[in-house]
């Protein structure tokens, strides 16, 4: 179940919406596969034969993975996050929180993977402030939230994308 849920992280991260039942898809997010009634997921194949096109691109984001994944325990746990059902404003800030470890704090982050300090700030502010109902982290979501929770899991997959080539390419 864990090495599912990291691969499911791996293909979210791969393509930000794969893998989203649509019982998972929240306003504005975009679609996913289909559920029945039993919960049964159903895969199209036109998803299917799109994701075959883009030829030698797969087998080398999987091989960067898995490069990446040996030198990372941080980049496991924040992959596996990335492949929970229903994420959330705070899975996101965690996955934040575990390249903060890995990587050595924010000024790293910002210097090694090129995520600017205002995505970071941004990324923090609509953790905090987006409403609960909404994906929010706190129970008070007061504040303005500057991205919503499809933006926060656009900026995450790339975010992931960036610290996984990273690591693939200087391991510790």
């Amino acid at each position: 179940a864990d090495q599912f849920q990291i691969l499911l992280g791996i293909l979210r991260t791969w393509r930000s919406v794969a893998g989203e039942g649509v019982d998972e898809i929240r306003p504005g997010i975009g679609q996913g596969p289909i559920r029945d009634e039993r919960g049964n997921q159903l895969v199209k194949v036109r998803s299917v034969i799109a994701y075959l096109t883009a030829g030698s691109e797969v087998g080398a984001y999987a091989c960067e993975v898995k490069l990446a994944l040996q030198s990372s325990l941080h980049l496991r746990n924040a992959l596996w996050l990335h492949g929970r059902r229903d994420r959330n404003s705070a899975d996101f800030y965690m996955i934040y929180e575990y390249a903060e470890k890995d990587l050595g704090g924010r000024n790293a982050i910002v210097a090694t993977l090129g995520v600017t300090n205002n995505d970071i700030s941004r990324l923090t502010n609509s953790a905090n402030n987006l409403a609960p109902t909404d994906g929010g982290r706190h129970a008070k979501g007061t504040g303005t939230a500057e991205w919503n929770l499809g933006d926060q899991r656009e900026f995450i997959a790339g975010f992931l994308r960036k610290w996984i080539t990273h690591r693939a390419q200087s391991p510790p």
